[in-house]
């Protein structure tokens, strides 16, 4: 029974798990238009970039966001790569991170993990086979699913 647990894969546990709040904007969209989106939605942690098919293309950071935002910003860590996103960013795509980190439902509940603990992520998306955001879940309950550490052991 232990090794069962370890293989269990995310979409024999999908339907119990929580769908974390998230908003998508498009590439082009203005800071100003995604600044509107977040406003008032104190839960969302996650900002998904969409493509013109509603398939995932990428991830903004929302610390990163709002460091550009409140910026003129950037005083508090001077770096290179930090002042030009302060004094050139005007758009998604101009901030964005286009390496996203995601899962799919056949993915095991253990390299999911493992993949979120690597990138240092909390959240991640599952997607559909079109690219598309199934349910957006959470570490924690995802750690929940199993024991990793008796994983570790077999």
């Amino acid at each position: 029974m232990m090794g069962s647990r370890c293989n269990v894969t995310l979409g024999e546990v999908l339907d119990s798990l929580s769908d974390y709040p998230y908003i998508l904007v498009g590439e082009d969209d203005t800071l100003d238009e995604v600044a509107r989106k977040v406003k008032g939605r104190p839960g969302i942690r996650s900002i998904y970039v969409e493509d013109e098919t509603g398939g995932v293309k990428g991830a903004l950071s929302l610390g990163r966001f709002i460091r550009v935002l409140t910026s003129p910003r950037c005083r508090y860590r001077f770096s290179t790569r930090n002042l030009l996103s302060c004094l050139t960013a005007d758009s998604v795509r101009d901030l964005m991170d286009d390496h996203l980190v995601f899962a799919r439902a056949e993915d095991r509940v253990l390299d999911v993990i493992e993949r979120m603990l690597k990138k240092n992520i909390k959240e991640v998306p599952v997607l559909d086979e079109r690219g598309r955001i199934v349910k957006n879940v959470g570490l924690l309950e995802l750690w929940d699913v199993l024991e990793p550490e008796e994983c570790d052991r077999e």
